[in-house]
């Protein structure tokens, strides 16, 4: 049972179907146990297992004004050496709840050579690190839900076309696909505010049939 000084719940999600195209997370964005302005936040953890040197990364921070000051706060006791992105378009199941007026806050240990290979086991796991990164969350967690916290202003941000390590791999046009939707061409969930999409005047709901000229 929570304790009085809590006022808000807690939702623990595993998704499937991440790389399949965010299929698990984008079905609950989608369709929600609760109305989507309730959620306050979403936290996400996608490849938090290769600590090294201290370093956390931390993706997402520009999608809420106070993201910044929170994890400063957060981390005077953990002491990790963070790297701070504020992109929220990320190749994670952040994308989809960014655009449906959520603030996001993705955590992240970095790429490493064993990546999607038989070589990726759990003994090349840094688990006293994993424990760090727990801990840390559980204090952003209470934070987050605590009767005497602030509420998080959800923050549009402007693309990004030169991003961390996890945004080289993208073209961009600032569209974000619904990979879930069988129809043919490339149906959007949203747009990246002042991106080419954006200024094209592209929408959620569109479809891309054809581009310049070739279909799709």
């Amino acid at each position: 049972k929570a304790p009085n000084s809590i006022k808000k719940g807690v939702i623990f999600s595993f998704w499937s179907g991440e790389e399949l195209g965010l299929i698990g997370s984008t079905h609950f964005a989608d369709q929600p146990p609760m109305p989507l302005e309730r959620i306050k936040a979403y936290l996400n953890f996608d490849m938090v297992g290769r600590l090294r040197e201290n370093r956390l990364t931390l993706q997402g921070t520009g999608s809420s004004s106070e993201w910044k000051s929170f994890i400063e706060k957060w981390n005077i006791i953990s002491g990790f050496q963070l790297i701070l992105q504020d992109d929220p378009y990320l190749p994670t199941d952040t994308t989809a709840f960014y655009p449906q007026g959520i603030p996001v806050l993705s955590f992240f240990t970095g790429s490493h050579e064993e990546y999607h290979r038989p070589a990726d086991d759990p003994d090349t796991l840094n688990w006293r690190g994993l424990l760090r990164i727990s801990q840390f969350a559980a204090k952003a967690v209470k934070s987050l839900i605590d009767n005497e916290s602030p509420e998080l202003t959800y923050t549009e941000v402007a693309p990004i076309q030169n991003g961390g390590q996890r945004d080289t791999l993208r073209v961009y046009l600032g569209t974000i696909p619904d990979y879930t939707s069988e129809t043919e061409g490339v149906k959007l969930t949203g747009v990246r505010a002042g991106g080419p999409a954006d200024k094209a005047g592209l929408k959620a709901g569109d479809v891309i049939t054809s581009l310049a000229g070739k279909p799709i």
